[in-house]
């Protein structure tokens, strides 16, 4: 079920919030706009719900939002995992099975930049610019056909096939 999240901001504008909002069901079509705008999309499997930004579209606001409540997850294929040098051999089975990367604190310390999200993801970006293998936590996505579908939400839309995970409301 594809699920998008927005609350008004406290300015009164709209601005996607999918920690503590009520969801509700979205066409596809509209799933994928939202993911280009850098809205987050909700979406549930038997295991619960996950709310996801497009990792190349995610907003600064947004991404801070998620590294408070809970730290900044990324969800992508193995297979670019395994290319991008983020997982080691035998640490995830390449193809389309999707692992998740935890990004610890920066050293200086803050929340992961929009900047080390990018490069993160992106095979042009030089390896330089990827955040140390030390901050990064990688681990299967356990089968969550969720994810999975936000991953392949994100490749339909014609961007990299990455997303920013954040908790979803289970009020609605």
């Amino acid at each position: 079920m594809l699920q998008h999240t927005r609350q008004a901001a406290a300015d009164g504008s709209a601005g996607p919030d999918p920690v503590s909002v009520p969801l509700a069901p979205v066409p596809l079509a509209e799933a994928i706009l939202r993911l280009r705008r850098g809205e987050a999309v909700a979406l549930a499997d038997s295991a619960g719900r996950v709310a996801a930004y497009a990792a190349e579209t995610v907003p600064a606001a947004a991404l801070g939002r998620v590294a408070r409540e809970g730290g900044v997850r990324v969800a992508l294929t193995g297979f670019r995992a395994a290319a991008l040098g983020v997982a080691q051999a035998g640490q995830s089975p390449e193809g389309e099975s999707i692992v998740l990367v935890t990004l610890a604190q920066r050293p200086e310390g803050g929340t992961p930049t929009l900047a080390e999200i990018r490069a993160l993801i992106d095979p042009t970006a030089p390896a330089s610019d990827r955040p140390a293998r030390a901050r990064l936590a990688v681990e299967p996505a356990g089968g969550r056909e969720a994810i999975a579908a936000a991953v392949a939400l994100a490749k339909l839309a014609g961007l990299l096939p990455a997303c920013v995970l954040a908790p979803a409301d289970d009020s609605s």
